[in-house]
């Protein structure tokens, strides 16, 4: 056979495989037209080779597995996060109108857990930069509740930090895309953990510099903002577990100031999805550990919170002082 011809055949025999696969996983979903990425998404990724059982000995991700259970207890992939969460929302008149917001890092790797909602809910729009924090801020949360479909009045804000963890079970490690040495992540996070740290240790004084702060507005906020932390993080076990942890209290709060002071029709419906994304290699799920889940009315009055199962915080060495 022509080597043109045999190239041709392969390429079509994968389509068509990448096409059952997307099928079969999208069997019980709100139906969507898929994207060329989410189409050809696990022809590119090799999702279609076969990969050993997570319980065999050579299964390739099995440490990065076993450290998501160990130091993230109930998180779940983006997939099961996306599938529990339409399915809490429904009864609620959520579905295709709904618009959803994200504050995620601005980090690539982030990109696939929006992704993963445009399959249920569309396009999203952005609030989010550095770390996941809101800078959109309350202006940029009333423009987005100005492009809310008439036909529905709800949105969903899905924010929180994010942390990478490597093939070998490193924690704010992870290897990117082209990548052959393992890189930060969350770097923003980790550059204002030393800073707060070195703070916190009397090792450098907080930066006060306006130029500084200016040119690098966001970042100058995420470092002062963990400032506070400081010793939180590093009372724990492992500081770079307890990092997120200690990141997304600032986050939640700024949300929720920002829900609670939005000028907001009296008929929508806001609902909250704050946790910890976590970053995995390439060829393996992301994960999602819910720390918020909850719906609210249009002055952020606690409506009913839809979390599925309480999460534990991380492990330290002493109880935090007081």
């Amino acid at each position: 056979m022509p080597r043109r011809t045999l190239l041709c055949t392969l390429v079509s025999l994968h389509a068509t495989a990448a096409f059952l696969l997307f099928k079969k996983d999208t069997t019980n979903f709100t139906p969507r037209q898929a994207t060329r990425r989410e189409f050809f998404g696990p022809m590119v990724s090799g999702a279609l080779l076969p990969l050993p059982s997570q319980a065999a000995d050579n299964y390739p991700y099995k440490t990065c597995v076993a450290q998501v259970a160990n130091c993230y207890k109930n998180a779940v992939t983006n997939a099961e996060l996306v599938s529990k969460v339409y399915a809490a929302l429904q009864p609620y008149g959520y579905g295709p109108d709904t618009l959803v917001a994200t504050s995620l890092c601005s980090d690539e790797v982030n990109r696939p857990l929006e992704e993963s909602f445009y399959n249920y809910f569309g396009s999203h729009f952005t609030l989010g930069g550095l770390a996941g924090f809101p800078f959109g801020g309350l202006s940029g949360f009333m423009a987005m509740i100005s492009h809310i479909p008439d036909t529905n009045g709800s949105c969903l804000v899905v924010y929180g930090p994010h942390v990478g963890i490597s093939t070998d079970g490193q924690i704010g490690k992870l290897q990117r895309r082209g990548q052959r040495q393992l890189g930060t992540c969350c770097g923003s996070a980790i550059a204002a953990a030393q800073y707060a740290r070195a703070v916190y240790r009397g090792n450098a004084a907080p930066v006060r510099n306006t130029m500084v702060t200016v040119l690098d507005a966001q970042q100058a906020y995420v470092a002062s903002t963990l400032l506070p932390y400081a010793a939180q993080i590093e009372q724990a076990l492992d500081p770079m577990v307890e990092l997120p942890y200690a990141l997304f209290q600032p986050m939640d709060d700024m949300m929720l100031q920002i829900v609670t002071r939005a000028d907001v029709d009296s008929n929508t419906r806001i609902a909250m999805l704050g946790g910890i994304q976590i970053n995995t290699p390439v060829g393996l799920s992301d994960y999602f550990l819910p720390l918020r889940f909850d719906v609210r009315d249009n002055q952020g009055n606690l409506i009913e919170n839809l979390m599925w199962r309480r999460t534990p915080g991380p492990r330290r060495k002493v109880p935090l002082s007081a």
